[in-house]
């Protein structure tokens, strides 16, 4: 198998001797809220890195299968929260909703008035990065998987990364993976500004839309935080890639964060993904995304006033474009990359490359008037002399397949294609990983294929489990388990994930269940916030049931906790059911009751 065209960092002899000349006295660590993915990575990244120099202690409100796996691996996790944690350790690591929301919590005052260092496990995760060519993945919806295609990219490639990430990768048997070269990809958090702390040489961004309402006061705010994280990036480092933002331009936020950044002096690479379906929303056409994105600015006061603003920064970027995306039963996409100067195209393998003729250098962003010139096939090795052409274009012959559905897949699996290309890693082994990829814990996980006993009888029941939790991604998980399979009677179970999201949110919640035939919302899973009397899951279910889609076609339940869920769905289950259980908090528990 071909190698990347880099080599792995190795570290550096000094490096070395000071990992080695750590005082010889042991650092107590606590880690309070443990049991979330991201603090939990940490913790364990800080154990094996340090096993002889740290103890590493932690808590939690309530048992989970991130707490018992940190206690099978001898981290003693302590269930609920209590100041007499505190005893004897050198520093605590928190979780920032507990700064937001909790400040006067006791474990942070005891912390406060015994003088304790007090940070947060992004705040180390960002000492962890110091000195590493760090690759960060960011955006409010598909972090998760393009962060874990990159990262196994990576180490197919033979660079040895470090790597953290959201959700337990099965190829690591954790969510994080610790690596000896100088590359750290890590899974990049917008709440409380948490990606603040990371400073990457190549930046991804999967997309932009309202979120986190209970910690960002509008969206004005929420893109502000994308702007500073992008402005933080490592400029002046000396890397054999330069300081590189990818963004995903099929996301209307991500065309406004462009018009911010129009004096960022970073290279900006951008990609999309053109459908074919007859009707739908065209994505070649970045004017009409352009429009929305304006309008939606508008209602913040930071209008887009113009394409040159985009333009100005973005119009002579590289862009990666799937095409000839396939959806219906299976998943697959072919790639083209166009604009740019010719050296900055990537080299593909002349086995599987085609190359293209690009007439309207303009249009590669879609900011003219007309639609972008179709790009005209030629054969293998020959290049048009047409005067009017302006870039070259490259393009895979065949199609890259997934194992993973929607268009919403095809979208990280671009993303992450474009970051590994981008690093020069050759296009064999980028293909390789992406159709091997089976997926990340609770991303559209297939828990269940066998037949399931139903008052005993065996029904023909598929069970996926999925993390989605805001609006979007429900609609775009429910839309890619309709496509997949197409015949099965498709059954959406919901668990909202805290109150002030329900709340902000509720009319969208209101159209995202749109694709099911029948829709299960369990009680909301409160997280770090309080039950305010203000919402609840049967308001939601109520609205839900007066809308044309359920009053004509499907069937909306309330479903109650997580047990009388399980027993409730157990009652409408019938044969070639395909039930997709969604939420962030303890929803994904109905799979173990209902197996």
């Amino acid at each position: 198998m071909k190698k990347s065209r880099l080599l792995p960092f190795d570290l550096t002899d000094r490096e070395v001797a000071a990992k080695a000349a750590l005082s010889g006295r042991i650092s107590r660590l606590h880690f309070m809220g443990i049991g979330g993915q991201g603090i939990s990575a940490v913790a364990q990244m800080v154990l094996e890195a340090e096993r002889e120099n740290v103890i590493v202690t932690g808590c939690d409100m309530q048992a989970s299968a991130t707490t018992r796996a940190l206690e099978r691996i001898g981290v003693p996790v302590q269930i609920g929260h209590c100041a007499d944690h505190l005893a004897d350790i050198d520093k605590l690591i928190v979780v920032p909703a507990a700064l937001v929301l909790n400040p006067d919590h006791p474990e942070l005052a005891m912390a406060r008035a015994r003088g304790i260092p007090m940070i947060t496990w992004q705040e180390m995760l960002g000492e962890l990065m110091h000195k590493k060519c760090v690759l960060s993945v960011s955006g409010v919806h598909g972090k998760g998987t393009t962060t874990a295609l990159l990262s196994l990219i990576l180490v197919d490639a033979g660079l040895d990364p470090t790597c953290e990430v959201g959700a337990v990768v099965p190829r690591f048997g954790f969510n994080y993976r610790l690596g000896k070269s100088r590359y750290f990809v890590n899974e990049a958090d917008e709440f409380y500004n948490n990606f603040w702390h990371y400073h990457p040489r190549v930046a991804v961004i999967t997309s932009i839309e309202f979120e986190h309402p209970e910690f960002f006061a509008d969206y004005a705010e929420f893109l502000a935080s994308f702007e500073h994280f992008v402005r933080g990036m490592d400029i002046e480092g000396d890397w054999p890639v330069p300081s590189t933002l990818i963004v995903n331009t099929d996301s209307p936020g991500c065309f406004e964060l462009l018009a911010r950044l129009h004096d960022w002096p970073g290279r900006v690479v951008t990609y999309r993904v053109i459908q074919k379906e007859p009707g739908a929303r065209s994505t070649d056409n970045k004017q009409a995304i352009l429009e929305e994105t304006r309008l939606a600015a508008c209602k913040t006061g930071k209008a887009v006033t113009n394409a040159e603003s985009i333009s100005s920064n973005a119009a002579h970027s590289l862009t990666f474009e799937a095409y000839d995306v396939e959806l219906e039963g299976e998943t697959s996409f072919r790639v083209r990359i166009q604009g740019g100067s010719e050296q900055e195209l990537p080299t593909l393998p002349e086995d599987i490359s085609i190359l293209e003729i690009q007439t309207d250098n303009a249009a590669l962003l879609g900011l003219s008037s007309s639609s972008p010139t179709p790009l005209s096939r030629l054969p293998d090795g020959q290049a048009s002399c047409k005067e009017s052409a302006t870039s070259r274009s490259v393009g895979l012959k065949g199609s890259i397949r997934l194992q993973l559905p929607g268009v919403h897949n095809v979208q990280n699996a671009l993303a992450a294609f474009t970051a590994a290309s981008i690093l020069g890693i050759d296009t064999h082994t980028i293909i390789q990983t992406l159709e091997g990829f089976t997926g990340i814990r609770r991303r559209f996980e297939i828990r269940n294929t066998e037949p399931i006993q139903v008052n005993g009888q065996p029904l023909d029941v598929i069970l996926v489990d999925d993390y989605a939790h805001h609006p979007t991604a429900i609609a775009a998980t429910l839309e890619a388990a309709h496509r997949r399979y197409p015949t099965r009677r498709l059954i959406a179970v919901y668990q909202p994930h805290m109150y002030s999201r329900t709340k902000t949110f509720f009319e969208q919640f209101l159209h995202a269940f749109d694709l099911a035939d029948v829709a299960m919302i369990a009680d909301i899973f409160p997280a770090r916030e309080r039950d305010t009397g203000l919402i609840s899951s049967p308001q939601l279910v109520e609205a839900m049931a007066r809308q044309p889609h359920f009053q004509q076609h499907g069937q909306v339940i309330y479903g109650g906790n997580v047990q009388s869920t399980a027993q409730q769905l157990g009652t409408i289950l019938r044969d070639g059911d395909l039930v997709l259980i969604m939420g962030a908090g303890d929803i994904y528990t109905l799979t173990d009751i209902l197996v």
